[in-house]
This record gives structure tokens, C-alpha cells and sequence, in this order.
């Protein structure tokens, strides 16, 4: 598990978890981009700026199943 810091109150950042959710993403894309869609639906707001509080360590497990799956 990796260490995170606080940067927001209710957000924690860890740089593992975000380099393994761009990389995930962009596996998605080739192969599924509806389901692409819908996490980047999740992980963006509807204005492009970054929904921090979804980046996390479990966001990331949970993306992985779907790579898991459609990959």
C-alpha cells in the first residue's frame, strides 16, 4: 500500500494510484470506450477539471477488474 498525503479534506493522493489509472485508461480505450467513457465520466467533472475525490487506491482496484475483463 502505498503512502498517501492529503490534498484536499476529503481527498488523498497517492502517485501509484494515479499513474496505474492513466494506465488502465489507456488500455481501456483501444478495446472498450464505453466503458472508457464511463470512468472517465468518474474520474473527470463535466467542466474537464480532476474529481480528486475518486482517484484513489480502491478506484484504481476497481478499474483494474474492468481491464481485467475487457482487455
Amino acid at each position: 500500500m502505498c503512502h498517501t498525503k492529503s490534498m484536499k479534506k476529503e481527498t488523498t493522493y497517492c502517485p501509484a494510484a494515479v499513474s496505474g489509472i492513466y494506465e488502465a485508461l489507456e488500455l481501456l480505450l483501444p478495446v472498450h470506450e464505453e466503458i472508457h467513457a464511463w470512468w472517465v465520466g468518474l474520474l473527470y467533472l463535466p467542466d474537464g477539471e480532476v474529481n480528486y475525490s475518486e482517484w484513489s487506491e480502491r478506484t484504481l482496484a476497481l478499474l483494474w477488474n474492468d481491464v481485467a475483463l475487457y482487455v
